[in-house]
């Protein structure tokens, strides 16, 4: 293309769905961009952020017909665990841990110091009070054989201010 402006011209036809002919004309405009001086750079953006929630441990529930001493249960016996998971104080649970990055860098610690982040841990959309900052134990009580939605909540307002360590 010679010009800097120039237009091509089409003709479209057809018939309608009653079979009816129709012909029309098209006229479409376009421009070469031309190089000029190269631009000073823009201030560098901020880094997105990237939740990752992590979880440790699974449940397991299973009916057993026989005892902890090899007797013949008189009816079926419900039997809630969790495989994998932590141990504190005796006590297994399933661990989650949130992560938070901007950009590449881990600023969990930051973001969860900052009071305006407001981080929450939810099981089946109620607030957990034993969620408290990165880590929420889940205890064996949510083994019911259900599915269970466990979501971290957090208010990003002030993500300019987070930094990694």
């Amino acid at each position: 293309m010679t010009s800097d402006n120039a237009t091509i011209t089409f003709t479209i036809s057809g018939k309608t769905s009653s079979g009816t002919s129709f012909s029309l004309t098209k006229v479409q405009a376009f421009a070469k961009s031309r190089v000029g001086q190269k631009g000073t750079d823009g201030i560098e953006g901020e880094g997105g952020i990237n939740v990752i929630v992590t979880r440790q441990g699974s449940f397991r529930t299973y009916w057993r017909q026989i005892g902890d001493q090899g007797q013949i249960l008189t009816a079926p016996e419900k039997v809630s665990e969790i495989i994998g998971g932590v141990d504190i104080s005796g006590v297994k649970y399933i661990q989650c841990k949130v992560i938070i990055y901007k950009g590449s860098v881990d600023v969990t610690a930051s973001a969860l110091a900052d009071p305006t982040t407001q981080g929450k841990w939810y099981i089946n959309d109620e607030p957990t009070p034993k969620g408290t900052g990165e880590i929420l134990n889940i205890p064996v009580s949510y083994a019911d054989g259900k599915d269970d939605e466990v979501r971290f909540e957090y208010i990003d307002t002030n993500a300019k201010n987070w930094v990694g360590q």
